[in-house]
This record gives structure tokens, sequence and C-alpha cells, in this order.
């Protein structure tokens, strides 16, 4: 598979209460996998790897490139399937060239304990997924081109029928 990051990362730090750390795209994050261009959205949050704190002395989250976000905006958008998202994780590690066993330990978190966010995003997100089947078979460009303004019509949708 190959990754190719064709923007820098512009991010905003803030906490959330209820969710902990997060960063939130200022601008959009725009990356090749092999012949698709995926376009992450300006709004789109972050904690870049979901890595347990006690083993941040070994495998800090924050030295995986821009891979965790392509991941996280891939999961999030049930893009394919979960190997997809992962392999494609580990490629873009491998595009930042990050050290190879940081890319090993990474990329074998996400098989062993992704399963849980895969199947939470599969019925959660179901409004913000993406089918190949819906945009055609020739598609080559992923978008949701404003990340708060899908979020804002999802959530009046949900108080009008409320």
């Amino acid at each position: 598979m190959n990754v190719v990051f064709m923007d820098e990362l512009v991010t905003r730090y803030h906490t959330n209460p209820d969710k902990g750390r997060r960063w939130t795209l200022e601008k959009p994050l725009r990356v090749m996998v092999d012949e698709v261009e995926i376009v992450v959205p300006v709004g789109f949050w972050t904690d870049f790897a979901s890595i347990p704190g006690f083993l941040w002395v070994i495998l800090d989250p924050y030295e995986l490139g821009r891979a965790p976000v392509l991941h996280d905006f891939l999961y999030f958008t049930c893009y394919r399937d979960q190997q997809f998202c992962d392999l494609a994780f580990s490629a873009g590690m491998e595009t930042e060239k990050i050290a190879s066993w940081k890319r090993w330990a990474a990329y074998r978190g996400v098989r062993i304990g992704g399963w849980k966010t895969w199947e939470r995003y599969q019925v959660e997100n179901v409004k913000y997924r993406l089918a190949e089947s819906a945009i055609g078979a020739n598609w080559r460009r992923m978008e949701i081109s404003t990340w708060d303004r899908l979020r804002e019509r999802h959530a009046r949708r949900e108080q009008a029928a409320a």
C-alpha cells in the first residue's frame, strides 16, 4: 500500500471534560492512499493514538507522524474495512519514516485492540459513512467538505426527529 501525505498537519489543542485530550484540524489534510485522495476535513478531531498512558514511556502517541490522523478518519468514516484502515496506518507510518519497532508496536496495537472502536463506529457513525457504491465505482476522492457543517446538519435532523 502506498500512502503520501500532501499537506502539513495544522491542529489546535483543546481538552474535553468527557473525552480528554483532543486536536482539531485547522486545515484539511490531503492524503493519497494508493490511487484515492482522502481529505481529512477542517474541524475533524483526533487524539492521535489511543495508547494507554502507562505505555507512553515506550510508545509516545505523538511520535507516530500524521498516520494516526488518517487512521482515525478512516475508522470514523468506516472506510472499506478495518484491516485496510490498519494497513493504511502502518503504511503511513512507514512514509513518515517512523522507526520499524514503533510501527510494528502501533500496528499490532490497533490489530489487537482497535476492533472495539471499529465496532462502535460501525453502529454510531453510520451517518458519516461514505460508501463506494453511493459515489460510483471509479471515484478517486473521498472528502467531507466541512466537518462542522455536517455535524450541525445531523444535530438539527436529530432534534427535529425527537
